[in-house]
């Protein structure tokens, strides 16, 4: 008997740990991050090259995204250092914790995953 209970213990704790990530936010909060930032919160093993991810010295990493139906005061409130906005849209560079407070802002509708782009050559000729 004391072998059954500890076996069912042993399980129980590996699926709440497990699932604590995604648990944290609601299903509302989880659709409105794109699929690679859902990734980022729910998986534990996710690879730097899908994010424009940059580290601090501390070790803590920030990734870059784009916040739509917030204002600029309300991210910053959070303790989020804004790189630009235009009416609806904000670019900020974020932690996965920041990450989880934005989507709990009611005034945000989505949260993409900042990807980095470099200029074409147009026209270039051989």
């Amino acid at each position: 008997m004391k072998t059954i209970f500890l076996s069912f213990l042993a399980t129980f704790l590996l699926l709440t740990t497990g699932c604590a990530n995604r648990s944290m936010l609601s299903s509302g909060e989880i659709e409105k991050l794109d699929p690679a930032l859902q990734k980022l919160l729910t998986e534990e093993n996710v690879s730097d090259a899908d994010y424009s991810v940059n580290q601090q010295s501390d070790g803590i990493k920030l990734y870059g995204v784009l916040i739509r139906g917030a204002s600029r005061s309300e991210v910053q409130k959070l303790g989020i250092h804004v790189n630009s906005s235009f009416g609806d849209l904000i670019t900020a560079k974020v932690t996965a914790e920041q990450l989880k407070s934005i989507v709990k802002l009611d005034s945000v509708y989505s949260v993409k995953n900042s990807i980095k782009s470099f200029p074409q050559q147009i026209g270039v000729s051989k």
